[in-house]
């Protein structure tokens, strides 16, 4: 069975594992943590675009 999602978002906004955006981001850092499984990713600015990478 193919996966369908019922809205297009940018890959580079979308967790990995879990292929949503639900992050928890506190002020004073420079990482969020997915909202799921607390696992940590870093804020990263490219061309006036916040990115995050998943380690």
């Amino acid at each position: 069975m193919e996966k369908s999602y019922l809205d297009e978002t940018p890959q580079e906004e979308v967790y990995p594992d879990y292929h949503h955006t639900l992050k928890i981001a506190k002020p004073g850092r420079d990482y969020v943590e997915c909202a799921i499984c607390g696992r940590k990713g870093y804020i990263c600015m490219e061309e006036s675009n916040i990115r995050y990478t998943w380690p």
